[in-house]
């Protein structure tokens, strides 16, 4: 996403990379934000353009395997309320601040396949050879 299209309001700042997770105890090493969004977005469109076999998730391999992949930690919380029936409060973004004049998903999708599968076969191939 960020060599692709980099939205216009996102930023690749410093961030956090889950490393390992054994409760209660969490280890974070250094990353930056399009760490976790490269991989994760371009998995998101693959599937959502339907790419047959899907090539680039099937590079990744276990998910939960945080050596393949950058895990940003976030916060998140619902709020769920009762009242006659069960309702949830709902986020909204200010549509001034969010990226909205993007080319249609299916064919930004294939490119960042294609580019993100390229990507990682090259590191595999030096991690190979190390």
């Amino acid at each position: 996403m960020a060599a692709l299209a980099p939205p216009r309001v996102f930023e690749d700042r410093p961030s956090h990379r889950l490393l390992t997770a054994r409760p209660p105890v969490l280890r974070l090493g250094p990353a930056r934000y399009f760490d976790g969004v490269n991989v994760g977005e371009s998995v998101a469109h693959e599937l959502a353009a339907g790419v047959a076999g899907l090539p680039l998730r099937t590079r990744i391999g276990d998910p939960c395997d945080l050596t393949r992949r950058a895990a940003l930690p976030a916060i998140t919380t619902l709020t769920v309320t009762s009242a006659r029936a069960a309702s949830y409060v709902l986020h909204r973004r200010d549509p001034a601040k969010v990226a909205a004049d993007a080319e249609p998903v299916t064919a930004q999708a294939r490119r960042h396949a294609e580019v993100m599968a390229t990507a990682a076969s090259r590191r595999n191939a030096h991690t190979t050879r190390s």
